[in-house]
């Protein structure tokens, strides 16, 4: 299992912590009723970044039969798979990559976009946040 202790990571010490953190990015998004442009575009991003990110620590977390039982060898491996089989997942690495390094180089897709949109006439006429996204 992962480490119990990364002095750089806030005190999270394995996948189901980033779960979690995912979760409440997530939930956070929902929530906001004030229709921000800004803070969506902020709060997707970090649940999107948080949602690829949670590969690598999967991965380290991972026992070697756990590995071999998924038939994966290298951390690349699992993240393809998961890029692969997973569309969501997919999604969210193309905007996080996205968004570190200014563009998409390996595996880019032209389908995936991001963008947000808080029309406030979508609130005024009854809409909710979880609705629209």
């Amino acid at each position: 299992m992962g480490p119990s202790h990364i002095p750089q990571t806030f005190g999270f010490r394995g996948h189901r912590d980033l779960i979690a953190k995912l979760r409440w990015e997530i939930e956070r998004i929902i929530q906001d009723h004030g229709w921000d442009a800004a803070v969506l575009a902020y709060r997707g991003f970090n649940a999107a970044v948080t949602a690829w990110q949670i590969s690598d620590w999967f991965w380290e977390d991972m026992t070697d039969s756990q590995r071999k039982a998924i038939g994966v060898a290298h951390r690349t491996a699992l993240q393809n798979k998961a890029r692969r089989e997973c569309r969501a997942l997919h999604c969210c690495r193309q905007i996080a990559t996205a968004h570190k390094h200014a563009k998409v180089t390996l595996f880019p897709d032209p389908t995936v976009e991001s963008a947000v949109s808080a029309d406030r006439r979508l609130a005024n006429e009854g809409f909710t946040v979880e609705q629209v996204v």
